[in-house]
């Protein structure tokens, strides 16, 4: 993907008519009608073509998938329309190792981009949002998914935005809303935490919640269970490191 979302498409298509009367007449085997349809279990499909790779137009324009080695191995696979980036596009380490992947929309980068420590275990470096090509937020899940303060925290490029932010397979591991705010001592805007910020363990289930304006952490267990409910000062009871504003 995954600097850090999946388009499906769902086409049902249904026939009936005068040849077949009931479910029981279902064919056993594939009944070629021509060249480019079957039909099987009286639906009738297109038989699918063979992908082209690294293909030009007439107008020269780069068309679907383009695959790019280097000494044999894959570097990326990208998919254009018109000569633009458009579709999934990932990129590899040694030809076998997928580093990160996204997704384009008419040459712009859009929605989840995923960056990888091991792509196999979907094992999360970072991920960004963009939107018509510009990252809107980034986080660091390998070190933060599962804290209840980020450690690496997340950074944004708008005034305000509230982040969920996904694993590679959907489920949202945290959630909130932050800010850019100036920070003298450093003399330039920091991404900084603010209202209620929310994180889940791996099935979805509420772990923490944390209230940036009243300054207090709770913690639950995969039962749903408060551990405890903590302000931000009681290090001994939440043993978060944080940074207090």
């Amino acid at each position: 993907m995954k600097n850090f979302a999946i388009f499906l498409t769902l086409i049902i298509f249904t026939a009936c008519g005068n040849t077949y009367t009931s479910k029981s007449e279902v064919l056993t085997d594939s009944v070629t009608l021509n060249t480019d349809t079957t039909l099987l279990d009286s639906v009738i499909t297109k038989k699918p073509e063979v992908e082209t790779l690294n293909f030009t137009d007439a107008n020269g324009l780069k068309q679907g998938k383009w695959v790019k080695k280097w000494k044999g191995k894959i570097v990326k696979v990208e998919h254009y329309k018109d000569n633009l980036l458009h579709g999934y596009s990932a990129y590899y380490l040694d030809g076998n190792e997928i580093t990160s992947d996204g997704n384009y929309v008419n040459g712009k980068r859009e929605g989840m981009f995923y960056y990888y420590y091991d792509y196999k275990s979907k094992s999360l470096m970072g991920e960004s949002f963009y939107k018509n090509d510009t990252s809107i937020w980034g986080g660091f899940p390998a070190c933060d998914k599962g804290r209840l303060v980020p450690v690496k925290g997340f950074g944004i490029s708008r005034d305000t935005v509230f982040i969920k932010a996904p694993d590679y397979d959907g489920i949202i591991w945290y959630e909130g809303n932050f800010c850019l705010k100036f920070d003298k001592h450093l003399n330039r805007k920091e991404t900084v935490a603010y209202g209620i910020h929310k994180v889940y363990f791996k099935n979805g289930k509420l772990k923490g919640i944390v209230d940036y304006d009243k300054q207090t952490i709770q913690e639950f267990d995969t039962n749903g269970t408060r551990l405890y409910k903590a302000k931000f000062n009681e290090f001994d009871v939440h043993k978060q490191t944080m940074r207090v504003y």
